[in-house]
């Protein structure tokens, strides 16, 4: 049990640590404020060092906490303590986008009361609006956007649902 949890802050810390200096070395070639997306397991979140670990990698790297975007799941945000977690990892000025947006069982209240800054759309609902029906989609849209969070939608692959994701307010595009 706490070998493999703590393996699994290795590797977690390992993967941080290869997109930390990636992407600072990307930043200082283009001069741009880049930033990279690490997803963060519930096996990483429990572990009491991931703030330590955050906050050194981008001291190493010399780079700032919004350089950093960390994905984490619906499931993530139902235990208390991952919330205060999340919320020290703000502190760093990190970004918090929870991915998969759609498919998890968390209550919505969960999301109003996390230091959650974007959502990512779930590749399902993309297909579902190139079908022509965009419920869902309009749904999720219009409650992240009264929350102030930033939407992107997974898995846009053809034209018309791009297209599609436009006509209903997408503002935010991603492969």
């Amino acid at each position: 049990g706490a070998q493999l949890a703590n393996l699994g802050t290795q590797v977690g810390a390992v993967m941080l640590d290869q997109a930390c200096e990636a992407i600072a070395g990307a930043r200082r070639t283009t001069g741009r404020d880049l930033f990279v997306s690490v997803n963060v397991s519930a096996r990483q979140l429990v572990d009491d060092s991931i703030v330590s670990i955050v906050a050194e990698t981008l001291a190493r790297h010399q780079l700032a906490g919004e350089a950093l975007c960390l994905e984490i799941t619906e499931s993530i945000m139902v235990n208390d303590q991952n919330v205060e977690r999340l919320r020290a990892l703000c502190r760093l000025g990190v970004w918090l986008a929870v991915d998969d947006f759609g498919t998890g069982y968390s209550s919505l209240s969960y999301l109003r009361h996390m230091p959650v800054s974007k959502v990512k759309i779930d590749k399902s609902f993309v297909d579902d609006i190139a079908t022509g029906d965009p419920s869902i989609m309009l749904a999720i849209l219009s409650m992240a956007h009264s929350l102030g969070l930033t939407c992107i939608a997974e898995g846009v692959e053809r034209a018309e649902q791009a297209d599609r994701l436009s006509d209903v307010g997408a503002q935010r595009l991603r492969r």
